[in-house]
């Protein structure tokens, strides 16, 4: 059976639930994290990908009346790398991410929700984009990379960048 990189449709939303043992010590079994697909993109070999924006919120249940604008958008990028010798800087961290499917076991369809289809209440640019890919079968480690990471650190939107404020 062949592998279908490219699941979703531009504005799908989705809650992931996390459900493997690298999350049960870190106490996010059961949990959910938003995703929402933002764009179709062109990959090696004709193949096109998606392009996602992951949510910044951990979630007990999943939602009822599912408002976007309520969630802020979580950076896919080190924060270290904004601060110098600034405490407030305005920044462009890559917003969104490339999902990659590289076997067809990687995609975890038991464990995603659909939500619906929605109008993406941000539209970064695609300036803001992650270049590299990532993979669906390693989806709880590297947001609890990234959600980790900007735990102590201060972000809002104004226009086209961030705004980046250490605690």
């Amino acid at each position: 059976m062949s592998i279908l990189y490219n699941p979703w449709q531009v504005g799908d939303v989705y809650a992931y639930c996390f459900h493997k043992a690298q999350s049960k010590a870190t106490g996010m079994v059961g949990k959910y994290i938003l995703l929402q697909k933002i764009a179709d993109e062109a990959w090696c070999d004709g193949i096109t990908l998606s392009r996602l924006q992951v949510y910044d919120a951990v979630l007990d249940e999943l939602p009822q009346n599912l408002r976007l604008e309520d969630f802020r958008i979580l950076p896919v990028d080190a924060p270290e790398r904004f601060f110098m010798n600034e405490e407030v800087i305005h920044a462009s961290p890559d917003m969104n991410l490339l999902m990659v499917i590289y076997k067809k076991n990687d995609y975890p369809q038991k464990n995603l929700t659909y939500l619906g289809n929605y109008q993406n209440p941000y539209d970064y640019p695609n300036a803001n984009a992650n270049s590299s890919a990532h993979n669906w079968f390693d989806i709880e480690k590297w947001f609890l990379y990234y959600y980790n990471l900007w735990q102590d650190i201060e972000y809002s939107f104004d226009q086209d960048s961030v705004i980046v404020k250490k605690k």
